[in-house]
């Protein structure tokens, strides 16, 4: 994985989309190396192997900022959010992950408003909607209701960067708002 990135490395001025799907294929055989390692080979500890995940997801967000390269930050946001699944071994751990996806929703803020792609947003909109509809506990309500509050807060920040850069609302930042209102109200009065 790491050879895959380093050629496309070496190649990106030349070829520019060539190098950007080969660092994409580097790190997608990054990802699974290490779950691999983790599931089948019993090599790393689940700590271990997330701790691995989350510094490939890392690399990749800083190689996609670094390339300036949309689809680099799109397979990075893709990683991150199933680097949880891929090493998930049905214990529920809701303050490790959400602390997790706070994180991860942190970085594509950055991205979305250091670099203007918007669709890292919805990415991770629908990622993190997923997560939190499917770890609803009823004995984590107080933990569960921040998450649930800074998540909510972090992608209404995220509609309104344009608002404030551009001083113009989309229509897609609007049914962000709006789909995000919407379904904080219904997992805050679950």
């Amino acid at each position: 994985g790491l050879g895959i990135i380093g050629i496309a490395h070496f190649i990106r001025k030349n070829f520019e989309i060539f190098s950007s799907i080969l660092i994409g294929g580097g790190l997608t055989v990054l990802y699974f190396t290490l779950t691999i390692a983790f599931r089948e080979y019993h090599l790393l500890s689940q700590n271990t192997t997330f701790g691995l995940l989350t510094i490939v997801t890392i690399f990749s967000i800083v190689m996609a900022m670094l390339y300036n390269r949309q689809v680099l930050a799109i397979f990075s946001i893709i990683g991150g959010f199933t680097a949880p699944l891929m090493i998930s071994t049905g214990e529920s751990n809701f303050v490790f992950l959400f602390g997790y996806l706070t994180i991860l929703n942190l970085s594509m803020l950055y991205m979305a408003w250091r670099k203007n792609w918007q669709i890292i947003s919805y990415i991770a909109f629908v990622f993190t909607t997923i997560y939190s509809f499917a770890w609803i506990n009823e004995e984590h309500t107080q933990k569960q209701f921040i998450f649930f509050i800074a998540l909510y807060l972090l992608f209404a920040i995220t509609t309104l960067i344009n608002y404030f850069r551009k001083n113009e609302f989309s229509v897609w930042n609007c049914i962000l708002f709006i789909t995000n209102t919407i379904f904080s109200a219904v997992l805050l009065s679950m």
